[in-house]
């Protein structure tokens, strides 16, 4: 089982935000958070609680358990920000 950091949680929920063609200030309106923290929690400064992450899980139109789950699969298989690319898988943690 790969846990997945806070900045791929983070990195997640940008995917899903740009995919959807949504701005920060969009998504963070129809969340119920501020753009700035929107923003610390897309680039994995801050750990957002369970009620912020369902106030972003609801606002992208997805549950919870999905997000995690793009996120585990993300800390198996990374994905470039950049390309969209599948990265190689980070070593196995000792």
């Amino acid at each position: 089982m790969h846990v997945p950091t806070y900045a791929q949680l983070g990195h997640t929920i940008r995917r899903l935000r740009v995919s959807r063609r949504l701005s920060i200030e969009a998504l963070a309106l129809d969340a119920g958070l501020h753009p700035t923290y929107l923003s610390t929690i897309e680039r994995g400064i801050s750990n957002p609680t369970w009620s912020k992450l369902a106030g972003i899980a609801e606002a992208l139109d997805m549950p919870i358990s999905r997000i995690a789950a793009m996120a585990e699969d993300e800390a198996i298989c990374p994905v470039c920000e950049s390309c969209g690319q599948v990265l190689p898988a980070p070593p196995p943690a000792s």
